[in-house]
């Protein structure tokens, strides 16, 4: 069920009730995507059979109480949906095994020992190979933050 399609009689019902919870202390309208106005809101909700809110229905119901002060003597208006980019930036520390492919010549058989010698003789240098693959094998975000907002519509 679409809340903003929801008759304004219901409406001025949930506003009512909103309204109630605001002076009880039960929503704080300043802030009000908190995890406890959204609880008071689902609970509320769930009366008129609505489940599963998401952020449109959530801001939809109270950007239409802080659009309507007075919704118990003029019109109700409705708010209208606005889409946002956001854009975060991640620091993330991984710990990733790199697949190299390197090939030497050599008119000697090559396995192990004698890539380790010339390792450490500095003759061989796997990293200056063509990295085939590579997997993450742990990570670990060591910061984020939102870089801007902007309403895009």
């Amino acid at each position: 069920m679409k809340i903003e399609k929801l008759p304004d009689g219901i409406l001025l019902s949930i506003l009512e009730e909103i309204s109630d919870r605001i002076d009880e202390g039960e929503i704080d309208i300043e802030n009000p995507f908190e995890q406890d106005n959204l609880n008071s809101l689902d609970s509320l909700m769930s009366y008129f059979g609505v489940k599963d809110m998401e952020i449109p229905e959530y801001s939809f119901l109270l950007g239409l109480y802080k659009l309507n002060p007075n919704f118990q003597n003029e019109p109700l208006k409705r708010p209208e949906l606005k889409t946002y980019l956001v854009r975060y930036s991640e620091s993330v520390r991984e710990w990733k095994t790199y697949f190299i492919d390197s090939q030497v010549e050599s008119y000697l058989p090559i396995g192990r020992r004698e890539l380790y010698d010339l390792e450490s003789s500095e003759l061989f240098f796997y990293y200056e190979g063509k990295t085939v693959n590579e997997e993450v094998d742990e990570s670990e975000v060591t910061n984020n933050e939102i870089d801007f907002i902007k309403q895009i519509n």
